[in-house]
């Protein structure tokens, strides 16, 4: 069985994430997503995120269809997902590249024999910018 791992967090999902979901489902036979848990995501994104919650993420990716398994993780980095999991590809959005994935992450992938394959960035989506056009929105609108 040829697995692959995409990890994130699909905080609200868009038509980057599910690009980058099709993209990787066709490396292999079975799909594994590794889903930031609210405590990594807050860690890296900040005190207001997540918008949704770890287990409300996990259920909207279950119910795609076309995800093998989701998997929840506290860590602030994918280093230990990639060494308990050992996907054989490991998909990363267009967002990274060889010189921005952390040294911990690359090292695993070195250790493991794990393929990393890149997702060419979609301009324009991305969860940070919806909550910041839905932030603008809400600034400009008056009740009367």
């Amino acid at each position: 069985m040829k697995t692959v791992l995409v990890n994130g967090s699909f905080d609200i999902l868009h038509l980057g994430h599910l690009s980058l979901l099709k993209y990787a489902r066709k490396f292999g036979d079975h799909l594994t997503v590794a889903l930031n848990s609210d405590k990594s995501i807050r860690y890296n994104k900040g005190p207001t995120r997540p918008i949704n919650n770890q287990n409300d993420r996990q259920r909207f990716l279950e119910l795609l269809g076309f995800i093998d398994k989701v998997i929840i993780f506290d860590e602030y980095t994918a280093e230990a997902v990639l060494e308990r999991e050992t996907p054989k590809i490991w998909a990363k959005g267009g967002d990274y590249n060889l010189d921005t994935i952390p040294i911990g992450e690359k090292m695993a992938c070195l250790r493991n024999g794990i393929e990393i394959v890149f997702f060419d960035y979609i301009e324009g989506y991305s969860t940070t910018k919806i909550i910041e056009k839905t932030k603008a929105y809400q600034n400009n609108f008056t009740f009367n």
